[in-house]
């Protein structure tokens, strides 16, 4: 069971408060995807729930700011899976991705926060070694990995606002 799921059966259904690390979200703005960074692998992490960051910022995981902001509901969906043995998680817009992947072992968490159709690009990359999978907005960082044996999947999402 992936770490999120974990940490909602645990924390979410308990009347147990929990702090907020993050800044204020801005009640004029949509809503807000924050990111954080696991320093260690070098991996992301994108997430619209500020209770879920709070949890992973807790486990060690840096937190670098407000990713982008996204209209709830508005947009094209953006679906998270975990793979429990590489401890990695995958963001897709292709549902019929999310399917074969959940087929073959990872675990479906759904949507996660909806992306524009324009914006700043957010590239996937994939190690085939690893099979890990690192996503950024930063060109030197994608050239950087695709010279050392990382594979450019291309554009994973935009960040932006339809």
């Amino acid at each position: 069971m992936g770490k999120i799921n974990e940490y909602i059966k645990k924390y979410l259904h308990s009347e147990k408060e929990q702090k907020i690390f993050f800044y204020p979200i801005n009640k004029d703005l949509p809503f807000a995807v924050y990111n954080l960074i696991n320093e260690s692998s070098g991996e992301y992490f994108f997430t619209s729930n500020r209770t879920e960051g709070n949890y992973f910022y807790e486990l060690g995981w840096k937190y670098i700011g407000v990713a982008f902001y996204h209209l709830n509901y508005v947009g094209t969906p953006v679906y998270r899976l975990y793979n429990k043995e590489t401890d990695n998680y995958l963001y897709t817009i292709e549902i019929s991705e999310a399917q074969y992947l959940s087929r073959i072992g990872w675990l479906f968490e759904g949507e996660c926060f909806t992306t524009a159709s324009y914006g700043l690009p957010i590239y996937r990359l994939h190690n085939l070694k690893s099979n890990k999978y690192i996503f950024t907005p930063n060109l030197g960082e994608r050239d950087n990995l695709i010279l050392n044996e990382w594979v450019n999947d291309g554009v994973a999402f935009y960040e932006g606002v339809n």
